[in-house]
């Protein structure tokens, strides 16, 4: 079972400049990154996996699409227990 906490900070908060609001919150972005650097895959298989693991816990999110991942991981760098071979 996921806290509904956890289930909160999946969406992004609101912003008060002009401009688009992101969907998706910097944790959620975070997590599929990682897991595209933890499985060595493109973003769409990411995205796939992201949507598996989703159902598998019967819970109802949306999940960041490629498309997504990849605008908004130039915003995010994702290190790996600080390895910088990976």
């Amino acid at each position: 079972m996921i806290s509904e906490d956890a289930l909160d900070l999946w969406a992004a908060p609101r912003r008060t400049p002009p401009g688009g609001q992101p969907y998706y919150s910097d944790l959620a972005i975070e997590l599929c990154l990682t897991l595209d650097m933890v499985f060595k895959q493109p973003l769409r298989q990411t995205q796939g996996l992201m949507r598996s693991i989703v159902t598998l816990l019967g819970v109802a999110i949306a999940v960041p699409d490629f498309s997504n991942l990849s605008r908004r991981r130039r915003c995010h760098e994702v290190d790996l227990l600080g390895d910088p071979q990976l």
